[in-house]
């Protein structure tokens, strides 16, 4: 015995997107979008040190030792932006690509041009 469902989404509520990626990330709020960056990154794991370098490009580049296996890499991404912008990890996630070199990560809290002036600056 087979059942088909369908489902009616012009029903759903408008602020859901019934497919493809919401214009923000996981518990951010559209209207917190000036003080919530989202940034592109190019991820290259397994490198010999952690470092985040190209910070002025429009693709920041970031190198991690952690190997790209069930997680691992996005984590110490995620750790390492946390780090360097003197953050919680709580607040840097990994919002695209999590199986790609090439990531969006969502930073809440601070807006796209500190996080780029945070990262170009060297300790």
């Amino acid at each position: 015995m087979l059942f088909f469902i369908t489902i009616d989404y012009s029903r759903a509520a408008p602020e859901l997107e019934p497919a493809g990626r919401p214009d923000y990330a996981e518990g951010m709020k559209p209207a917190d979008s000036a003080k919530n960056a989202v940034i592109a990154l190019k991820v290259q794991p397994g490198s010999g040190r952690n470092e985040i370098t190209d910070t002025a490009a429009e693709i920041i580049r970031v190198r991690v030792t952690a190997a790209p296996e069930h997680g691992k890499a996005n984590r110490a991404v995620a750790e390492l932006l946390a780090e360097r912008l003197g953050l919680p990890k709580s607040r840097v996630t990994i919002v695209r690509g999590l199986t790609s070199r090439r990531k969006v990560a969502a930073v809440a809290g601070l807006s796209e041009a500190e996080v780029r002036e945070k990262l170009g600056k060297t300790d």
